[in-house]
């Protein structure tokens, strides 16, 4: 059997400097499966003004488990945060016997809850966690 020409990539890679969070991975789902995704990153679209042509951003593979912690970039948390699906509860008319929407909601698919908040609670990450000047009087 050959093995598969192209790219290896590292998952799960924090890069130097990031700000990262602690969160416990949660899949809403399907309970105790894993995701795997890709972010491509540092990609530009094509400027229409100067006429440069897009720039393709470099691949960073995710593999997350359900119920398990990790340290994850905030644009990462972020961005599985955001993933929704929007349902709806439907109502029949008794006399007519057509269905109607009474009400629609988004639902998360996956859920990111902080365990530790890393780099968010350091004083050097924000310039209102520094201590007031003392006075001296």
């Amino acid at each position: 059997m050959q093995k598969k020409k192209g790219k290896s990539y590292r998952i799960n890679q924090i890069k130097k400097g990031e700000k990262t969070i602690e969160v416990k991975f949660v899949n809403n789902e399907f309970p105790k499966a894993d995701l795997q995704f890709t972010i491509i990153e540092g990609g530009k679209p094509p400027d229409k003004k100067t006429g440069k042509p897009a720039v393709k951003g470099k691949p960073r593979r995710w593999h997350l488990r359900d119920g398990e912690t990790y340290t994850l970039p905030m644009h990462v948390v972020e961005h599985i945060n955001s993933l929704v699906v929007e349902e709806s509860e439907y109502e029949v008319d008794e006399h007519t016997g057509q269905g109607r929407t009474i009400r629609t909601y988004k639902r998360n698919r996956f859920t990111c809850i902080p365990v530790n908040m890393g780099d968010f609670t350091r004083p050097e990450s924000t310039g209102s966690a520094k201590p007031p000047p003392e006075d001296e009087s």
